[in-house]
């Protein structure tokens, strides 16, 4: 199977560089190059390379994965439902937004069944990393943009610490170029951008080493949207 993979990424590779456009002007028409696989051999994954975006880590077999994969880098929570994630509950809260429709039945799901993310085990599972080597997970936050303000973003951030992570780096808020991702603060991208500072400026208010980002959109019919939140 992984031989399978491997050639079908070398496949998809020349294709691209065939291509040669983005975002170079001055390469050639055409590059070639040359793969050597040396299927009798094996070497131990490389974790640094790896990093991982998951739903929930409370449950024995997801926390065994976990241990198992041994990733560097977790990303919490994970994509689109990071938007609509109340930290302080672990789960998700009906927020009576227009913006949720198009998420309302999942979210009534979540509510109905009491799921949640799964922060605690992913705190034991930091600290079990810790113990084990050293040091814990390279952490990305994913802030929810769409309904926490400063102060509680800030609040966020005081407690993920007081349960033995050191916060750096933050994502405000996930894919907000998708409408749907969105809430009424967040509906244009102006709004998103505003949000955005107000929520930075508190935070590197409350720890100026933090570092934050916000996701730009890949599609071409997005630039706009990239402009104006990307601003300053």
């Amino acid at each position: 199977m992984r031989i399978t993979v491997y050639a079908a990424c070398l496949l998809l590779i020349s294709a691209a560089l065939t291509a040669a456009e983005y975002p170079f002007a001055d390469l050639p028409e055409t590059i070639t190059a040359t793969f050597d696989v040396n299927i009798q051999e094996s070497e131990v994954a490389k974790n640094e390379l790896l990093g991982y975006n998951i739903f929930g880590f409370s449950k024995p077999a997801e926390q065994a994965l976990i241990r198992n994969f041994d990733p560097i880098t977790i990303r919490f929570p994970h994509g689109v439902w990071s938007n609509f994630y109340n930290w302080e509950t672990d789960g998700y809260t009906r927020n009576n937004d227009p913006w949720e429709s198009n998420h309302a039945e999942v979210i009534e799901a979540y509510i109905e069944h009491n799921i949640r993310c799964g922060f605690p085990g992913l705190a034991i599972l930091h600290e079990e990393k810790k113990k084990k080597g050293g040091r814990g997970y390279d952490m990305i936050w994913t802030y929810n943009l769409n309904y926490d303000s400063p102060q509680k973003s800030v609040a966020r951030l005081k407690d993920r610490e007081s349960h033995g992570f050191n916060v750096q780096d933050i994502e405000l808020g996930n894919e907000h170029f998708w409408k749907g991702q969105r809430s009424s603060a967040t509906s244009t991208p102006g709004k998103s951008l505003e949000v955005a500072k107000s929520v930075s400026a508190a935070l590197k208010k409350e720890k100026p080493s933090v570092r934050l980002s916000i996701p730009l959109s890949w599609r071409r019919d997005h630039t706009d949207y990239n402009k104006t939140v990307a601003d300053d």
